[in-house]
């Protein structure tokens, strides 16, 4: 018995010591693992950062280098911001505003109208965007043109009606009585303007220089229709200022959510949606920069602008990623706020500088196969943005 005793004294630190080494090996195996998982996501956010770069230049480049959207009136030009307006409005309302409203109503309880507030603060940002950028510009060109006239002879001070109405033919609102003149050497004053239903006088004075600098009609109604003459107009301007702006806010919300995950298979299948995301965006962007008449420095520095917001959201995202807690209350609130104010910024995008300026144009009425294709082309673009949300 005292033999059987020693020898089971003499087994049990062996099984012990046993179990702990191979415990141990377990623990250090699941380190390991940890630790290749943990590099293998960083691996493919610092890839994703690369690729979605490529996508977005790829996106927004050509419409700029090709010059083959630079023309407003041009089939192809709208049937391709008609798809881009079609994409970003599928952006909005498929992708971002769902996720803001439902991380928002899961987070604050007591007030259900909580996920609308934050779009339509980014709905209304915009258009203050939007407003402002456009009364700078104007009082920009007026106070050139004033200074102009100033340093004029005194017989140009005074604008008689055989002036302004050259004035205003220079830059006629698109579908417009003057432009029907301007075309075939009429009286433009024994018109009829299409969009107002009522007869059009030319402006005189101040008003016949502001419509000359700005291309803006005071006749025209809201929708700043552009002149189909000219396409270096302020709304052009705008619309490209105030585009680049939403574009921008939406893209580093996004690059930052991308830089705070870790999960590997849900990176890899980000980064291809993304890809596509930003390409299309891009395109919408380029679309409208080839409309303007920057230079193509300035048009070239808004693009890679544009192409590096995400890469640079994501490079935020993995410079937090450490000390943040993806469940916590304040980081999900944060996460729905600025989701909404980016699809807001995105919406108003959409509908007012894309889809209202192409299909609020007078030609329409009587190119109903034209009218058909651009319905088409929305449709397609929100289409597109509803199939690539099944992954993304």
């Amino acid at each position: 018995m005292r033999v059987l005793h020693h020898s089971a004294m003499v087994v049990a630190p062996s099984l012990a010591d046993h179990d702990a080494h191979v415990g141990g090996a377990h623990d250090e195996h699941h380190d390991h693992g940890e630790a290749a998982a943990g590099m293998s996501s960083f691996n493919l956010r610092l890839l994703a950062m690369a690729v979605i770069l490529v996508g977005g230049l790829a996106g927004v480049l050509p419409p700029l280098i090709g010059k083959w959207l630079a023309s407003p009136d041009s089939i192809t030009g709208r049937a391709v911001r008609a798809f881009s307006g079609g994409a970003i409005l599928g952006v909005a309302l498929i992708h971002i505003i769902p996720e803001g409203m439902e991380l928002l109503g899961d987070t604050v309880t007591g007030y259900h109208g909580a996920g609308g507030v934050p779009v339509v603060l980014g709905l209304l940002v915009l258009l203050f965007i939007d407003h402002l950028a456009t009364y700078l510009l104007v009082g920009r060109q007026l106070a050139k043109q004033r200074k102009q006239a100033a340093a004029a002879p005194p017989s140009t001070h005074s604008f008689d009606r055989q002036q302004a109405s050259n004035l205003h033919a220079c830059c006629p609102v698109a579908g417009s009585s003057t432009a029907a003149a301007a075309a075939d050497g009429s009286d433009g004053n024994k018109k009829v303007d299409v969009e107002q239903g009522a007869g059009v006088i030319p402006p005189t004075g101040e008003a016949a220089v502001s419509a000359a600098a700005t291309g803006l009609s005071p006749f025209a109604h809201s929708h700043h229709h552009l002149p189909a003459c000219q396409i270096t107009t302020i709304k052009h301007l705008v619309t490209c200022y105030s585009m680049e702006a939403g574009c921008v806010f939406h893209s580093v919300v996004i690059g930052i959510s991308i830089g705070v995950s870790t999960n590997s298979a849900l990176l890899a299948t980000l980064t291809a949606v993304m890809v596509f995301h930003q390409g299309l965006e891009g395109l919408a962007l380029g679309s409208v920069l080839a409309l303007t008449q920057l230079s193509l420095i300035k048009k070239l520095s808004m693009a890679a602008v544009f192409a590096l917001c995400m890469p640079i959201g994501i490079a935020v995202g993995l410079a937090i990623a450490g000390g943040h807690d993806a469940d916590s209350v304040p980081w999900l609130v944060a996460q729905g706020v600025l989701n909404g104010v980016s699809g807001g910024m995105l919406l108003y995008v959409a509908l007012y500088s894309l889809l209202a300026e192409e299909f609020s144009k007078s030609d329409l009425i009587f190119r109903p196969g034209l009218a058909a294709l651009l319905a088409a082309a929305v449709l397609l673009g929100v289409g597109a943005m509803a199939v690539i949300g099944i992954w993304g």
